[in-house]
């Protein structure tokens, strides 16, 4: 069928849409492959990766049973004093294990500088340095680290100019360097001329392994170096160096084939790493909590040690067997220097990435990426396909399909990352396929416009300006179903309205209604709220849904506005009850999230409104604030969204009725500049430490902070309630399975 024209240009309108679909595609992987060769789209890619990481960290598996992780945290200072500490108690340590021998020690430290220390120990008379030493040398299977010296030394293409020759390699003690390497540019490794090498005493009687775990440009760590180039001659890293000695491989008896695999030639058969073309293992994060169970403080293996030196018992059988394994030390306590940004977490401890690097090869569980190539014709093809399949669809079906298409993509990529940790590209997929569609729906704007008069004739009769001015920009809203918003929804209710009501004459309960309701909507008006409904005595107001706030600005002004609301309660009450009327007692409930926004209903009555799960939890918030006998309950997405200044307390992890996931809710105390949370932020603050602590089942601290949050504050409910609840757990301690989520059967 034939196209009318459209004014002057009309009639070429098929033609240049033909010529679009067919070249743009293409065009625009021209545009892309040149963006991946100048690593354009790394940052929103890397944004992506870690966001798979944390998505499926919930679900990861236990680490694999041959590591055991030993950080050095907080409480582990606080007995032993500073870090660092004396090396004689690391050797102590190495002592201990001798009658329990793992395959390999391996500390994530680097000793470069010698001990100052004028301590002897009472039977050898050896310092802190050789008793380490010594006890390293006895036990055979010692990794320490080293580290590559940066700066302007670090090369990656050029030839080496002045390596470390043979004159320096007693640097490394007995640790040698790994021969077979197939590159015809071996500087393509991570390089450097020179390296900072453990103290003389270590490099003879312990392995050396190289600690380096370079940053991407926005600081995270992402991939490991398994070799490093130092010189001319290619050494292990720390985990390459621990491997090594559990397989009991040496230094002949592997290959690295940078771009291709690290190879270990064991006992067990041939064990091959994917590596990049620097040497380097992409890191397959899994969340700290899959090594729980084989992560210990300092403090469990010297306690053991203690009892060894003192009592002559050796290592207990209740203890962790260690015998055959991986012993991994490192950092874990924040007050110390060796932590760094992670896909996990902003703060991790670089012995993690170690940690991940032994389980990933252990469990042959490695990052896949496709080539290239696939990726390049599989996203030409389908740009293809979806571009002439719609052509001739209306432009709501030819947005969405594509955009529905792209989720499919974006949920198949985040499924096969949690099942099989295969990396598909987003980034550039997703803008490239966004950025031609987005070229082929403005070619089809102009045929496609709505009669805005038509739709002002429709609806100015019963909705409210702004809401007619949203319509006339955005007129496909006409329809029925509106569009999805990311919305703040906010509940209020008169308790025991129903009692009240039957207490009062009907006019003189209208009339209270009417003043109490008139100063509400004030302050929903204050802050750019929407006046939705009145159900009853209860009032439904949303922002964001037709004004054009940020997710925060809708969040902080419908707090604002509910604190205004209880304030001006108070007055109301305060007014009323001189009078000799009922004081009306309000619950609010505020919730965020993604809602249908527009004109429901039937043909024959339609109405401007919010529908979806976000609007029933905001009502089930107001319902609970019964429960914990607070004013203002706001939900854990709420409370995200607000920004410095809101004073937020925790009443409780609940499941609410008809739910089954447990969410945090929070009252709102005050905002910023509020007098009202003068005095309150150190209560706060206190109350929210107990309510950790009592998540954490550490029922007598919590219970300590509670009651003196309760001395200066004897009526808030709360309290009270999780102060009960602290002290019932420390006398009868609740199941493995608890963790404090209350269940709600009642709306």
């Amino acid at each position: 069928m034939k196209r009318r024209p459209e004014g002057n240009g009309g009639a070429a309108e098929p033609y240049r849409g033909r010529v679009y679909r067919l070249v743009a595609p293409v065009a625009v992987m021209a545009a892309i492959l040149t963006g991946l060769a100048l690593d354009v789209f790394v940052p929103i890619e890397n944004f992506f990766i870690d966001s798979r990481f944390r998505a499926r960290a919930s679900s990861d598996p236990p680490a694999d049973e041959r590591i055991h992780v030993v950080g050095i945290r907080e409480e582990d200072i606080r007995t032993f004093g500073r870090w660092p500490w004396s090396r004689r108690i690391h050797g102590q340590l190495l002592t201990l294990l001798a009658d329990v021998p793992p395959s390999a020690v391996t500390f994530d430290f680097v000793f470069a500088e010698p001990e100052i220390s004028e301590e002897r120990d009472p039977v050898t008379r050896a310092g802190p340095d050789q008793y380490f030493a010594d006890a390293a040398a006895e036990l055979g299977c010692v990794v320490v680290g080293a580290w590559r010296s940066y700066g302007v030394q670090e090369r990656s293409r050029a030839p080496v100019q002045a390596p470390i020759g043979a004159e320096n390699r007693d640097e490394h003690g007995f640790t040698l360097p790994i021969r077979d390497v197939r590159s015809s540019n071996r500087t393509r490794l991570y390089f450097s001329k020179e390296a900072t090498l453990p103290i003389r005493e270590l490099a003879e009687s312990a392995f050396i392994g190289y600690v380096d775990s370079p940053p991407d440009t926005d600081g995270v760590r992402r991939q490991l170096p398994l070799v490093v180039q130092i010189g001319d001659d290619v050494y292990p890293s720390l985990v390459t160096q621990s491997l090594m000695l559990h397989w009991g491989v040496g230094p002949d008896e592997i290959t690295v084939i940078p771009g291709d695999a690290l190879v270990f030639r064991t006992s067990e058969g041939e064990k091959r790493i994917p590596l990049g073309h620097r040497g380097e293992l992409l890191l397959n994060w899994r969340s700290k909590q899959s090594f729980y169970g084989r992560w210990y403080g300092y403090g469990f293996l010297s306690s053991i040690l203690v009892r060894h030196l003192q009592q002559g018992e050796p290592w207990p059988g209740e203890a962790a067997p260690v015998q055959g394994k991986i012993l991994l030390l490192g950092q874990d306590a924040e007050g110390l220097t060796d932590f760094n940004p992670s896909p996990l977490h902003p703060v991790t401890p670089n012995v993690q990435v170690h940690a991940v690097a032994l389980n990933s090869i252990l469990r042959e569980d490695f990052i896949w990426r496709p080539p290239l190539s696939w990726s390049v014709l599989l996203w030409v093809g389908l740009t293809w396909a979806t571009l002439f399949v719609l052509r001739d669809t209306p432009i709501g079906v030819a947005a969405g399909a594509p955009a529905l298409l792209a989720a499919v993509y974006v949920g198949l990529s985040y499924y096969m990352f949690g099942r099989w940790s295969m990396q598909l590209p987003l980034a550039w997929p997703l803008l490239g396929f966004a950025g031609v569609h987005i070229g082929d729906g403005l070619l089809r704007w102009r045929a496609e416009r709505a009669a805005r008069q038509e739709i002002r004739s429709v609806f100015s009769s019963y909705i409210s300006k702004p809401v007619m001015e949203r319509l006339l920009r955005h007129p496909e809203n006409i329809r029925l179903g509106g569009e999805r918003r990311a919305v703040a929804i906010l509940f209020s209710d008169i308790r025991s309205f129903t009692t009240i009501s039957e207490a009062m004459r009907e006019e003189d309960l209208v009339a209270q209604l009417n003043e109490y309701f008139e100063i509400m909507v004030a302050c929903i008006h204050r802050y750019e709220g929407t006046l939705h409904k009145y159900i009853g005595d209860a009032i439904m107001a949303v922002w964001g849904d037709v004004t054009n706030q940020t997710p925060e600005e809708s969040a902080a002004n419908a707090v604002r506005a509910a604190l205004d609301m209880a304030r001006e309660n108070v007055v109301l009450n305060t007014a009323w009850t001189e009078a000799g009327r009922p004081e009306f007692l309000t619950g609010i409930g505020i919730n965020f999230g993604e809602v249908m926004v527009g004109n429901i209903g039937a043909e024959q009555r339609r109405e401007f409104t919010v529908i979806g799960d976000a609007v029933n939890t905001s009502s089930r918030l107001e319902g609970l604030t019964k429960e914990y006998r607070v004013g203002v309950l706001i939900g854990e997405n709420v409370q995200r969204l607000l920004g410095p200044g809101f004073l937020t307390r925790t009443v409780g992890v609940i499941v609410v009725k008809g739910k089954r996931n447990p969410v945090r809710v929070f009252e709102a105390v005050s905002a910023p500049g509020d007098s009202a949370a003068e005095g309150w932020a150190d209560w706060v603050a206190r109350y929210e430490r107990a309510f950790d602590l009592h998540l954490e089942r550490r029922f007598a601290e919590a219970a300590g902070l509670f009651e003196g949050c309760l001395r200066d504050h004897p009526e808030d409910f709360c309290t009270g309630v999780y102060l009960e609840a602290c002290r019932e757990g420390i006398r009868h301690p609740p199941p493995a399975d608890w963790n404090g989520v209350a269940i709600m059967e009642s709306k």
